[in-house]
């Protein structure tokens, strides 16, 4: 998941620009998290009672809407394939972060705040969060994570100063940093595929025709092609079979930014647009893996962000309902090990 250049310059537009320090304290009011006991919701067409599965995927963070004051969010929610249930959190409410499962836990880094600050904070998740206190990259947000070869890869992202090139690895214990300078243009999507980690990125803002493809091995990146998808920003991307599926997102153009619900796979090859219906249209949904399907969750539309869950699996996509976690965008999502 990550946050395109049209949101980023509505958080940064306090300040005339993305290379100024954001301040926008009094704009983006922090919103508390209730550490309370677990809420149960199916939400509709999500099962009803209380949660009786394992716990698959965890969901944290995000927007409820783009104007006039984000109301960003700082609330964790777990879902067990038939249900959400609602768990104690405390990192602190932000868009624009990223997790990634490894071992037993989930790993969250970055983010933007509230007061419109880039974040550099570690937190692990093995059903309760904790504050990992080691050096790492430098604050930022909308990077992507995936995990890879036994450790988290970290790649990209965005500060105060522009976009980051830079490649980590978290393996548990400490963050390495593998590569110094990636590929050009950070944003869009990353996913694993069976030897190597795949990234389509957006397109830059001098040549919106254009997204290219990348591969990473584990210590050095390739560029793979500039054919696939028509270029986009805040689209979803994850793996499942062996390939990297991507859905919706905004469409690039000079003459403004519309919305996609088109589903694309890429086999390590090339990519094909796959010929199904689902998600109405949208951007910055969270999806990942659960193994044998994909979960899509919320996303925006217009202003405001859409709270309906969608389940990807033997080539076309399944309504499961909405509900809570509630509407959101930009959210931080990872399936847990």
């Amino acid at each position: 998941m990550s946050v395109s250049r049209t949101t980023f310059a509505l958080l940064l537009a306090a300040v005339g620009g993305c290379g100024a320090r954001t301040e926008l304290a009094g704009v983006l009011p922090p919103i508390a998290s209730d550490g309370g006991a677990p809420i149960s919701s199916g939400g509709e067409g999500g099962g009803g009672g209380g949660s009786n599965g394992a716990v698959r995927v965890l969901l944290f963070g995000g927007a409820k809407h783009r104007l006039p004051d984000f109301g960003l969010l700082g609330d964790t929610w777990t879902w067990d394939d038939s249900s959400w249930s609602q768990a104690s959190s405390e990192p602190q409410a932000r868009i624009a972060s990223a997790m990634a499962p490894l071992a037993d836990r989930v790993v969250l880094f970055g983010g933007l705040d509230a007061h419109g600050h880039y974040l550099g904070d570690t937190w692990e998740w093995d059903g309760a969060w904790h504050l990992r206190d080691v050096p790492g990259p430098s604050p930022r947000g909308k990077h992507v994570m995936v995990a890879f070869g036994g450790a988290v890869i970290l790649q990209g992202g965005r500060d105060a100063h522009g976009d980051l090139v830079d490649t980590w690895r978290w393996d548990g214990s400490q963050w390495t940093r593998l590569v110094e300078n990636g590929p050009d243009v950070t944003e869009g999507g990353m996913a694993a595929l069976a030897d190597s980690l795949v990234l389509l990125t957006a397109p830059p803002p001098n040549d919106l025709e254009h997204a290219s493809t990348w591969r990473f091995d584990g210590s050095s990146w390739s560029f793979v092609t500039l054919d696939g998808p028509p270029p986009r920003d805040e689209f979803a991307m994850a793996s499942l079979d062996g390939a990297a599926i991507v859905f919706g997102g905004f469409a690039a153009s000079f003459s403004g930014a519309s919305l996609l619900a088109d589903t694309w796979r890429f086999d390590g090859h090339a990519w094909t647009e796959l010929a199904v219906s689902g998600p109405t249209a949208r951007a910055a949904a969270a999806m990942v893996s659960t193994g044998d399907a994909l979960l899509l969750y919320g996303g925006l539309a217009g202003d405001e962000g859409l709270g309906d869950v969608w389940r990807f699996a033997g080539g076309g996509w399944t309504s499961v309902g909405s509900g809570a976690p509630g509407a959101r965008y930009d959210a931080a999502m990872a399936a847990l090990p």
